[in-house]
């Protein structure tokens, strides 16, 4: 609303959105944790996992933009998902 959103009920809905995908980006870590050997083996999720997945997700930019092959993909993204659920919920369902 500080940004010039009208109130919706569907923005009730972006903490429980922020709270999953937080749980669930953990749980990720919690995996990568027990998976490295190394504490240098932890520079390569960003790099490799965590940049990709952001720039794909359209928040940046819409996926209308990418070719074909890759919106196909970008489907797969959990990310994107997130980002259209908090789209939705403070836009209107």
């Amino acid at each position: 609303m500080i940004f010039g959103l009208h109130p919706a009920w569907g923005m009730l809905t972006v903490p429980l959105i922020g709270f999953v995908t937080g749980f669930g980006w953990a749980s990720f870590g919690m995996l990568v944790a027990g998976v490295f050997r190394s504490i240098e083996n932890f520079n390569y999720v960003p790099g490799i996992v965590t940049t990709p997945l952001f720039l794909t997700a359209g928040t940046y930019c819409p996926i209308s933009a990418l070719p074909k092959w890759t919106q196909i993909v970008v489907n797969a993204n959990p990310v994107y998902h997130c980002v259209q659920l908090v789209r939705h919920a403070v836009f209107g369902f």
